[in-house]
């Protein structure tokens, strides 16, 4: 039999930030030109992330109902000037990202996903799912406090705040038990 590795997912998680002062921020790209992104506020930047297929894209901002593109990312003129981006799967071995380069996904370790958000200084939730006794809640409590504890199946959820370097992570583990 030849081995058949798992596919690639669909999508990759892409993190887009802006900047620069402003009131209201929202994205669009050509991966849905019909649909605008808003960019959440921490302090004095902007950032969302987005799921897209992998491929070459525009995209541009709207920022205070003007579109605008960010001069600090590559762009090219066609009519309307507007930032380029090229969504790409990433190895495990490539431990950085940059602003608009793909997040981490697949074939990777939490730590390289940490260290490919460390810029992005805000609140990341994320949503722990498995089967039931998978080691979900473990999992958790390892991260929170650094070592195993003995846990009992989950009725519900368990919602845990934690702090990597400048990264504060809400994690959500929820159950497969009724009560």
């Amino acid at each position: 039999l030849k081995h058949i590795k798992d596919p690639l997912p669909a999508t990759v998680d892409v993190l887009f930030n802006w900047n620069h002062p402003a009131y209201e921020v929202s994205v669009n790209g050509s991966w849905n030109w019909e649909m605008l992104f808003p960019l959440t506020k921490e302090e004095e930047n902007w950032s969302t992330s987005i799921a897209i297929p992998p491929g070459e894209y525009e995209y541009r901002y709207k920022v205070d109902c003007e579109w605008k593109k960010d001069v600090k990312q590559p762009s090219h003129y066609n009519n309307y000037q507007n930032n380029v981006l090229r969504v790409q799967y990433q190895s495990k071995q490539q431990e950085v990202c940059s602003e608009n380069e793909p997040l981490l996904t697949d074939e990777t370790d939490l730590e390289t996903q940490v260290i490919a958000l460390k810029n992005s200084k805000r609140d990341i939730r994320l949503l722990m799912l498995g089967l039931d006794a998978g080691g979900k809640t473990a999992i958790l409590y390892k991260l929170k406090i650094g070592e195993v504890v003995s846990t009992i199946p989950t009725i519900g959820f368990n919602v845990e705040t934690l702090e990597y370097k400048d990264i504060k992570f809400t994690i959500w583990d929820v159950g497969g038990q009724v009560s």
